[in-house]
Parts: C-alpha cells; structure tokens; sequence
C-alpha cells in the first residue's frame, strides 16, 4: 500500500494537496485549511498541539502558511516517518485476535468483507505463498515481506 515515490513526485503530491485546500485560491492556508491538508496528506486529523506547533515555525502568520513553507513542513514530515508504520498497521488490524500472527480463518473474513469474490482455492494458495516457514500462520515477518517484496 506505501508507495514509493520520488522526491519531486512527493514535491507535486504535497503541492497539489496545498492548491485543493487552499479555497479561494488565496496563496496561503488558514489554520482549518492546515488541518485539512495534514489529514489528506497522513490519513489523521492532527492535535491542536501539532497544529500549533507548525503555526509558531511560520514567521509571516498573520496571513497564513505559505505553500514554500507548507512544502519544506510537509516534506520533513513525510521524510521522518517510519516506512514499516503503515505495514505494522495493516498487520494489528488482519490480527484481530492480538495473537501476534493471521490464521487462514482470519484471512477468510478479511477477505470475505475486501473481496469477497477471491475464490476459496485462490484464497488458500495466497495463504500458503505467504506463510513461508508451513507453520499455518502468517506471522508479522511473512506479512511485512509480503508487503515489502512480492508488490514490486
């Protein structure tokens, strides 16, 4: 699901963010706007601390923030996030049970409300690609080198 992307594809991705919540096409971002474009950029709504936080780094404030500084801002933030975060993630929410690894039942029921059209044989096959020491679990490192490898 993380995709890798270069750094003038993130440059584009964080300024495309700052022109569709900048309404009015003003130049700047209010503080609302701000909230706003964090939650399209890192899928949260940030604490007001974090908003605050970003506000005081900005030094002409009684307008708003700049796109320049918007981008520098943002660009750090998405350099300093743990690449295996979002991996982590989607792993605790298959691991419904907090077992610490993903059964092929569970895997059934993931699926069943996902994609509900991938056929048991189908299903059962992934499973097994998956769960590379035959234990009959996924365990955290099958599914981080699932997630790592057999996407590229």
């Amino acid at each position: 699901m993380a995709v890798c992307r270069g750094a003038r594809d993130e440059e584009q991705h964080i300024s495309e963010v700052f022109s569709h919540v900048d309404h009015g096409r003003k130049g700047y971002l209010t503080r609302d706007e701000l909230k706003l474009a964090i939650v399209e950029l890192f899928g949260y709504k940030p604490s007001k601390y974090e908003v605050n936080e970003i506000l005081a780094k900005e030094s002409n404030i009684s307008t708003g923030i700049s796109r320049e500084f918007f981008t520098d801002i943002m660009k750090s933030k998405l350099s300093s996030q743990d690449p295996n975060d979002e991996i982590r993630q989607l792993f605790i929410a298959c691991d419904k049970r907090c077992r610490g690894f993903i059964t092929f039942e569970d895997a059934k029921s993931i699926f069943k409300q996902t994609a509900p059209f991938v056929k048991h044989f189908d299903l059962q096959r992934m499973f097994e690609e998956v769960d590379r020491d035959n234990d009959g679990r996924v365990s955290y490192r099958d599914f981080e080198y699932m997630m790592k490898f057999t996407t590229q």
